[in-house]
């Protein structure tokens, strides 16, 4: 599924719109700043895609290189999230191993 401008996979246009709310994730609690997160997100987008199409009527080697930029930037942002969690458990066990110690003492 494309979203008409250029073909775009929808994944892609989402995982902009996460990464952009994520981002400003404490603001987003409530509804209204998710909607105008959204909103910029998109914008941004299409003014990305208005440029994308320039480009790709120049060289379409450059889109593949965006396109691959694209990619690497997702699996380190992936990375660095699955990175965090690993840290984020680790650190809840060794603060349980922690108390159980003192328990024990």
């Amino acid at each position: 599924t494309t979203n008409g401008v250029f073909p775009f996979p929808n994944a892609y246009v989402t995982v902009l719109v996460n990464v952009h709310v994520s981002t400003y994730g404490c603001v987003s609690l409530s509804s209204c700043a998710t909607i105008i997160n959204i909103i910029i997100a998109t914008v941004i987008l299409f003014i990305l895609l208005r440029f994308v199409l320039i480009i790709t009527l120049v060289t379409p080697i450059i889109i593949i290189i965006i396109i691959i930029i694209v990619v690497v930037v997702v699996v380190v942002v992936v990375v660095i999230i699955i990175i965090l969690i690993i840290i984020i458990i680790i650190s809840i066990i060794s603060k349980s191993f922690c108390t159980s110690a003192v328990v024990v003492m």
